[in-house]
Parts: C-alpha cells; structure tokens; sequence
C-alpha cells in the first residue's frame, strides 16, 4: 500500500514520473522521495510535517507493512502455565491468536495504520486535483464532509497511543 501511494503522488505531482511509471522505470522508493520535495509544506491534523510523519509511521509500522517474521508474530500470543514451584520463570506456550481481546488490540493498531494511509491519500488527492475538484463542487463537498470524519477516527487511535506499535502487545509481553 505505500509503494502504491508514493508511485500515485509521485505521478501526480512530479512532471517526469508519469513517463517514468509507463517506461516500468519508477520505484516506489525514488518516487517516495520525489514527491515529498513536491508537497513539502502538507502536515498531519496534529501538526507535523509530512517527511517528519512519513518517516514516524513507516518506522513504526515497517514490520507490518511487509511479509516478515514479525508480522507473523500478530497472530501468535503467550499463554502462560502456572509457574511451578521449582523453576523462577514461568512456562507456557505461543497459541494462535484467536482470543477476542487480544485480535482487538492488533486490528486496532492495524486500523490506525490503514486510517493515516487513508488521510494521506485523500491529501494527495485534494491538492493533486484541486483544480478538479474547484470547478466540480459535488466531489469537492464529498471530501469536505469526508476528511473531518476520518481526522476524528485518527485524533482517537492517537490518543489510545495505537500508532506507537512497533512489536505486537503479544511479543512485548514475552519480552518484559
């Protein structure tokens, strides 16, 4: 999902991309970089700028967003056996992930990740196609109603600290 958004912004606001992309000669991780220089002055609702928020999510959710090791840890979680009398570290065993809270926790993380790629989309889209969307004021007032909806869902995943997850709840609490 990311590769696809830098490759979309890229092609929207940097002049040569689009011909990169056709040739098969644009790489998510130039076109990144490319159409950060282009957008330099967009922040996050909580005021950051976007290099220093690009940098932040994909840090923190980096594991997640690719096949890995990690991200097959999400779906594994302790469960402790009582800690016998004769031995100082409890015991137990890694299960699936299937006990409600614990999915909760992971697809709440996952929902904030998914919800910051939606608010960069849209402002991508906003100032890609302003002049679109200032002669069409149907789609201009979709997004007008839109973003303020989605701003309210990412301030709350902010406020629960979901976005500061770099190993799943499940691993920290081995690992403590």
């Amino acid at each position: 999902m990311e590769d696809a958004l830098d490759c979309y912004a890229a092609i929207i606001f940097v002049p040569s991309a689009a011909q990169d992309w056709e040739a098969d000669n644009l790489k998510a991780s130039e076109a990144g970089k490319k159409w950060v220089m282009h957008a330099s002055d967009l922040i996050t609702h909580d005021n950051i700028s976007l290099d220093e928020y690009r940098k932040r999510i994909r840090s923190d959710f980096n594991s997640y967003a690719h096949g890995s090791r990690a991200l097959c840890e999400w779906n594994l979680f302790f469960k402790p056996y009582a800690k016998p009398e004769d031995k100082a570290e409890v015991e137990g065993t890694l299960e699936i992930n299937f006990e409600p809270d614990v999915i909760e926790l992971n697809g709440h993380a996952i929902d904030a990740y998914e919800t910051a790629h939606l608010l960069e989309f849209l402002a991508i889209t906003q100032r890609g196609y302003s002049r679109f969307l200032s002669t069409h004021a149907s789609y201009r007032n979709s997004l007008a109603d839109l973003l303020p909806k989605i701003e309210k869902i990412m301030i709350s995943h902010d406020a629960h600290g979901c976005q500061e997850v770099r190993v799943p709840p499940e691993i920290a609490k081995l690992k403590s």
